[in-house]
């Protein structure tokens, strides 16, 4: 997990120097999604009991509720993103696609979009107009991950509309189209 959340933060604070570090690495899918990106929808997911602190007027059933939304919408996310991939990666990718580079660039990226999740439920103030920006943050991270993935020059544009699409939209999606039936 350490190693994980240690190429991760390098991603945010150096995202070109994170991807060509986790390019070094390699390390096999599987121990990334076990050690790593799992814990974290389990942590970010967790972090919506901090709701109870900062507005104790909230039921825990519908903390509960939030918690299985949570984790379930990364899971699904990275599932769904995967599915896609594999269809249309090897249109925008020099050579053979590489699964288990794509893999890798789908739940470093979700993984991104659920530490905005931790920031949103641990921060007490609700509409913090940075944080909403965030997301774009990781586009330009995921941007610069092209290069990870070996993306044809032309097809940039065409493959980051694509990472948008698949990987941080809908996870945001989900939450929003969960916690409206919630509401």
């Amino acid at each position: 997990m350490l190693n994980f959340l240690k190429y991760l933060f390098q991603l945010i604070i150096s995202p070109r120097k994170g991807w060509e570090d986790i390019s070094n690495k390699g390390e096999r899918t599987e121990l990334l999604a076990i050690k790593g990106v799992y814990p974290l929808f389990l942590i970010s997911a967790l972090s919506s009991f901090f709701i109870l602190i900062y507005n104790p007027d909230i039921k825990i059933v519908t903390v509960v509720q939030k918690v299985i939304i949570s984790f379930v919408q990364f899971f699904v996310t990275v599932f769904f993103a995967k599915f896609v991939f594999s269809f249309v990666v090897d249109k925008y990718v020099d050579g053979v696609p590489d699964e288990k580079r794509y893999t890798t660039y789908i739940m470093y990226g979700v993984s991104l979009v659920s530490l905005i999740t931790i920031i949103k439920n641990i921060i007490p103030i609700q509409n913090i107009a940075l944080v909403d920006f965030l997301p774009f943050f990781i586009a330009l991270i995921m941007w610069n991950g092209c290069r990870y993935m070996a993306v044809k020059e032309k097809k940039t544009g065409h493959f980051m509309f694509l990472t948008i699409l698949v990987v941080i939209m809908p996870p945001m999606l989900l939450n929003y189209l969960f916690n409206n039936a919630l509401s």
